[in-house]
This record gives structure tokens, sequence and C-alpha cells, in this order.
């Protein structure tokens, strides 16, 4: 629910930070390593506890040999999509750098017959640049910034059968469309997104059983989309809506792999967010509501979770966490 207040149920992550609100999560993911999933519910492990799990995008390591990747791929209603990436060492095993970036769009799968503009199309832009620093054979310091920015038009929705409502709106019936991609909104066609994030990763090998990590996050991310849910001319239930939200998050992990028997993780995540927004609703033309306001949440939480093999196959595992949460909302 991308209203402020509602917590994803699953939670996503970009390179071990959360990522508290759904329309920072609207990003097309390019240069990844690999993608895990964990069934929820989520708490015992790392970062925010979640009811329905995890999701977890891990980003290509920036190696000490410069490397460089490229992709396109076309398709039908004109799919142009291109990627990119590039990076390796400034100063061998000292310092490296990565970019990478990716456009994706694509016409829509249908027109507005009202408007004749193309809906549920695709016009996104991403980048992202990652900085590794490693003072000592140790210590691991990353630096990452990545922007996401969606200017795609709306979706085409369709309606089943005819609005009882829309000759008293419209002068005449308004039958579904022959193409269930197509509409005839009258709404102005407004759905962006524009976000942006950065992260301090700190990792320490204390010695061959121990590790502590920290991880730094600010995320944050503007959007606005207009919604005809009658998705005809008339003003019979129209909705346009805009999104803003901003967090700061500190994770600190301490990590333990005896490599026999034992293994486990203690940690502590910290998150100061803000959420908001203004939603204006029109139905049948002269009722009108909106709703705005903004709610500000305070989390802290500690974590424990550990592994013990009783035998080759069996092993126990416990885990514990407590969360302190507080949200204070203005809403008008």
């Amino acid at each position: 629910d991308p209203l402020w207040g509602v917590d994803p149920g699953v939670g996503l992550y970009m390179d071990d930070v959360y990522i508290a609100r759904p329309q920072g999560a609207l990003l097309d993911v390019y240069d990844v390593a690999r993608i895990e999933v964990l069934r929820g519910p989520q708490g015992t492990l790392y970062g925010k506890n979640t009811i329905g799990g995890a999701i977890k995008y891990v980003s290509r390591d920036i190696t000490d040999k410069w490397q460089g990747l490229g992709s396109y791929t076309g398709g039908s209603y004109s799919n142009n999509d291109f990627r990119a990436s590039i990076g390796g060492p400034l100063i061998k095993e000292k310092l490296r750098a990565r970019i990478s970036g990716g456009s994706f769009s694509h016409k829509g799968y249908g027109t507005n017959l009202f408007t004749g503009k193309d809906v549920s199309n695709k016009d996104t832009l991403a980048f992202r640049a990652g900085l590794d620093w490693l003072p000592s054979t140790s210590v691991k310091v990353q630096l990452t910034y990545d922007q996401t920015k969606d200017d795609a038009e709306p979706k085409g929705i369709t309606r089943l059968a005819a609005n009882p409502l829309c000759p008293a709106f419209s002068g005449g019936a308004c039958p579904p469309e022959a193409n269930i991609y197509d509409t005839r909104s009258g709404l102005a066609p407004i759905n962006s997104t524009n976000a942006k994030g950065s992260a301090l990763n700190l990792h320490w090998t204390i010695n061959p059983e121990w590790r502590f990590r920290s991880i730094t996050g600010y995320r944050e991310s503007d959007s606005e989309n207009s919604i005809d849910f009658d998705t005809t001319p008339g003003k019979i239930a129209d909705v346009a809506a805009t999104y803003f939200d901003n967090q700061t998050t500190q994770e600190f992990q301490l990590l333990h792999d005896s490599g026999d028997k034992l293994s486990g993780i203690l940690g502590f995540y910290y998150l100061d967010g803000e959420a908001g927004g203004v939603v204006k609703n029109i139905f049948v033309a002269s009722s009108f509501g909106t709703t705005d306001g903004n709610v500000k949440t305070s989390s802290y939480a500690g974590f424990l979770d550990g592994s013990y093999k009783l035998s080759p196959k069996l092993t126990l595992n416990a885990g514990e966490r407590y969360t302190s949460e507080e949200k204070k909302a203005h809403v008008f």
C-alpha cells in the first residue's frame, strides 16, 4: 500500500539497506550479482522486522580487474532496454570504482481513446555508482549512490461492464472497450517516481572467526500519480495523489562462524523516517475529499540468531528480537 503509515509486509533491501516505502521499491534492478529471498517472518537475522520475509538485491562486486558489461534487449511495442557497467581498480588493492546505468522503455500496450495518448508504456532511467576503499587487508569500506527516474504514463484500466453513471456525465453509454488495454480516462495522465539513495558499508574481519559490519543508509523518493477508477471522461471517481518519503538507517552486526559447529549474529538496528503526501478525491463531480498529512517513524531493535550443528544432518537454530517503535502522525 503506497499510503504513508503503512509498512510493507515483505522487506526489500538494496545492498543490505532496507527500503521502507513501496514507491522507493519501484526500481529497475541492474548490475545485480544475485537475489536472496528469505521466508518470513524476518527479524532475527538482519535489518527491519517484517511479517512476510525479505528480498535482498546484492550488487556485483568491484574487483582489481577492469570489467565492463553491456546488453540490449529489443522487442515488440518498440521495447528498448539498455544496460551498461564498467569498474575496476583506481589504485590496485586500495581503491576501486564502478558505475552502471540503464534505460528501459517501450510503447504503450494500449491507447487512451479519449486523449489519443499511450497507456501502460515504460520510460525509466537508472544510475548507480560505487567506490570501494581497502585501508588494510582486513577492512573494506563501500560507498554507493543510486538514482531512478520513472516517467511512464499511467496504466490502462479496463471496464468489465458499462458504467451506469456514464450517460449523465459523458453524454452517452460507455461499454467495455474492445481492447482490454485501452481506456477513455479524462483524468490528467500523471504518473512519475523519482527515488535516490546512498549507503556506507564497513566490513571488518577481526579474525578468522569474527567479523563486524556497519551499514549506514539514506533514501528518499517523490512520486505523483492519478487514478481514474471509472475509466471514463466523466468525473465520477477520480483520484490524484502525491507522496514523499525519506529515511535514515543504521545497522551494526557482529558475526561469528567457528567453521565447525557454532555460527551466529548479534545486531542492532535503527530507523528514522518520514512519509506523507496528499490524496485528492472527486466523486460524482460535486463531492470532494482531500486527505493529507505525514507519519514519522522511529524504530530501535536488537536481534540475536545462532545455529549449532548437533550432527552433519541436524542443526539447532534459535533467534530473538526486541523492537521499540514509535509513530507520530499528523492527518487532515
